[in-house]
């Protein structure tokens, strides 16, 4: 089914963070932000895809200009960037995913390692 509505999108940012890990403990991940002219705060949450994953988290800017996430793991070069509505409303980026423009997460905030076992 098609949406009912396009929801224009203009560009993406995504950086490296600290997420929760599996086991406890914390994990690389990936905090995306897609901009747009107008994310509505409806009661339908918003989803934000990317390829096959769906971030967490998900939350719009107070200015409702854009919308951000966390990905678990780096999507692959090439995968869309949608943001949807269920199925009332729909924007898929121009551009696509480039694990080339991840801003990586500085040395000094990644997780400590323990010793190997």
């Amino acid at each position: 089914m098609s949406p009912a509505q396009r929801l224009p999108l203009t560009d993406y940012d995504a950086v490296g963070v600290l997420v929760p890990g599996d086991r406890g403990g914390a994990a690389q991940g990936i905090k995306i932000t897609v901009f747009g002219d107008w994310f509505p705060v409806r009661a339908l949450e918003p989803e934000i895809l990317v390829g096959d994953q769906v971030a967490t988290r998900v939350q719009i800017a107070p200015d409702q200009r854009s919308i951000r996430g966390f990905l678990a793991s780096t999507p692959p070069e090439g995968a869309a960037i949608r943001v949807r509505y269920g199925s009332s409303q729909e924007g898929e980026l121009g551009e696509r995913f480039s694990p080339g423009r991840i801003r990586p997460l500085p040395e000094d905030c990644l997780p400590v390692q323990g010793p190997a076992e």
